[in-house]
């Protein structure tokens, strides 16, 4: 099956060539040119819908390159091969496929279980097929995702008094939407990100102010609890994007992979004899005045030797349905 980083059509060759469409949108009001304050509208009450659609291929014990050491473990691999990998074709096997729904929508604020204060982007998540409810409480989501892909680490966050999100993971933390996601948002002039419970550093990144393509920058994440937990992203592109809610141009679209880091992957010991470092790849697609409009992921990526990326075991893309900003 072809790779998915260009889901959607009139993204692809964009992608591929890194190329700006300034081109006019026609009829009506021109598109502005992407700002870090277009690119995601923040009003109250802002909100979108999003269709979920979920493949998956394979399985975590399978889809694992182990070392017997943390020393052997490769390195994390570099934007172009992550990119390269997305380009690639996915496996033919299908073991499930399944349809959700996605929702953000600011309403009012929030307080971090760390204590900051910052606006309240409510996600909602729901697979009905499943019979899992739409559900908007998940706090401090992201936080379990990386507990869930961690669980070497939940010890600690639990000293740390972060018992909720250090439980037992279930089946829908691993594979929903992860670099789209909700809580305790902010936009400054110099980026877009999120706080969470476990300290009053920035959470994730979501963008910074330059949306030159080619811009990258890396964050770490969870310092508190891990040194090697770091986003990486880079701006692909700027161009034209379609959607289940419409067609968009100057839409910016970033590339992002999350490194997990080294751990151990038997019972949760420290003293493991398998080590394993893997990723979660994927991208965003933000369009003046509208917001973030797809988003598609590829998870459990497996790290092997010589910058070998395994397949993952699935992929999760994200789509635009209805929202209520501006065109």
């Amino acid at each position: 099956m072809r790779g998915r980083m260009g889901l959607i059509v009139l993204l692809t060759p964009l992608l591929l060539a890194g190329r700006c469409d300034d081109s006019p949108t026609g009829m009506g009001t021109p598109t502005p040119s992407p700002t870090l304050e277009n690119l995601w509208p923040n009003a109250d009450s802002a909100s979108w819908d999003y269709a979920l659609h979920e493949r998956i291929w394979g399985d975590y014990e399978t889809n694992l390159i182990v070392y017997p050491t943390p020393e052997e473990v490769p390195p994390a691999p570099t934007l172009d091969t992550v990119a390269a990998l997305l380009e690639a074709d996915t496996p033919a096997t299908t073991l499930s496929e399944d349809d959700g729904i996605f929702s953000l929508r600011f309403d009012g604020e929030i307080t971090t279980g760390s204590g900051v204060t910052a606006q309240n982007l409510v996600e909602v998540v729901g697979w009905p097929r499943q019979g899992i409810a739409a559900r908007g409480d998940a706090g401090d989501a992201l936080l379990r995702r990386l507990l869930a892909r961690r669980p070497d680490l939940r010890a600690r966050a639990t000293q740390l008094g972060l018992r909720e999100a250090a439980g037992e993971p279930t089946p829908r933390d691993l594979i929903e939407p992860l670099f789209l996601h909700g809580y305790a948002w902010e936009r400054t002039a110099a980026y877009i990100g999120t706080y969470g419970d476990l300290d009053q550093l920035l959470a994730w990144k979501f963008l910074e102010s330059d949306l030159a393509i080619g811009h990258e920058f890396s964050h770490q994440l969870v310092p508190e609890l891990a040194d090697d937990i770091w986003l990486h992203a880079r701006i692909l592109s700027v161009g034209r994007v379609e959607t289940p809610a419409g067609r968009f141009r100057k839409a910016v679209t970033c590339l992002y992979y999350l490194d997990y880091g080294v751990a151990g992957v038997t019972d949760e010991d420290p003293e493991s004899d398998a080590w394993a470092r893997t990723l979660d790849v994927g991208t965003v697609t933000y369009a003046p005045n509208v917001g973030p409009v797809h988003s598609y992921e590829r998870k459990f990526i497996a790290v092997g030797d010589g910058g070998l990326l395994g397949p993952g075991i699935g992929e999760l893309e994200v789509s635009l349905t209805e929202t209520n900003q501006e065109r």
